[in-house]
């Protein structure tokens, strides 16, 4: 079995269901509960939901506890890589650190193109691809033509720094960003003296890959 299995087998499951709309479903709740490598779920689950989770609106799942007031996100795909043992902690590291590299850029000119150039209407995004020419339910920010991976490799060369040594925190919103404010600000103005973007669909983004990076 492999992941790609297991993401087309729950993706059967809620396909039919609207986003925003709360469901629950046995074998979903099961792997969440008992998979998920970060984040524990041990109360009773009220509801799951599938929606947009900022500050990107990408679509994430939620766990609602009966005794919790909050929804938490979670990541199906995390839990699918643990139950068949794929999760690598120090991988997953990297990946966190850079999530958080990522999440720090909303903050400038990504979030200014994000906002000037797509839409959510009644809870669903919308946008106009500029590789296909199509209008898309599932528009994504792309870096073009320097790529999001690029520009963080030239950044930590330039100054002088590692990935693995960036400290990185949770914060309420349940994201990970650089802990330090002047750690934060350094990256942010580097990126965005050099970032520029273009509006894609998901099929057109995921055929581009990171250009090599």
């Amino acid at each position: 079995m492999s992941v790609v299995f297991y993401e087309n087998r729950f993706k059967e499951m809620y396909k039919e269901i609207e986003l925003g709309v709360q469901f629950r479903n046995e074998e979903i709740e099961h792997v969440i509960k008992t998979f998920h490598p970060d984040k524990k779920i041990i109360g009773q689950i009220e509801y799951l939901v599938r929606k947009p989770k900022p500050p990107f609106n990408s679509i994430c799942f939620f766990v609602k506890e009966v005794d919790s007031m909050e929804e938490k996100s979670v990541s199906l795909k995390k839990c699918i890589r643990n139950l068949l043992g794929l999760y690598k902690e120090t991988k997953e590291l990297d990946k966190q650190i850079t999530s958080a590299y990522r999440n720090v850029i909303n903050d400038g000119s990504y979030f200014v193109y994000r906002i000037e150039n797509t839409n959510i209407i009644e809870g669903k995004k919308e946008g106009f691809c500029r590789e296909c020419k199509q209008h898309t339910t599932e528009p994504q920010i792309d870096h073009y033509p320097l790529p999001f991976k690029k520009i963080l490799e030239d950044y930590l060369k330039k100054s002088k720094k590692k990935l693995c040594n960036t400290i990185i925190n949770y914060e309420d919103d349940g994201l990970c960003y650089i802990t330090y404010i002047k750690d934060r600000q350094e990256w942010l103005t580097y990126h965005d003296s050099v970032a520029q973007y273009r509006v894609l669909c998901k099929k057109c983004n995921c055929s581009k890959g990171s250009y090599g990076y």
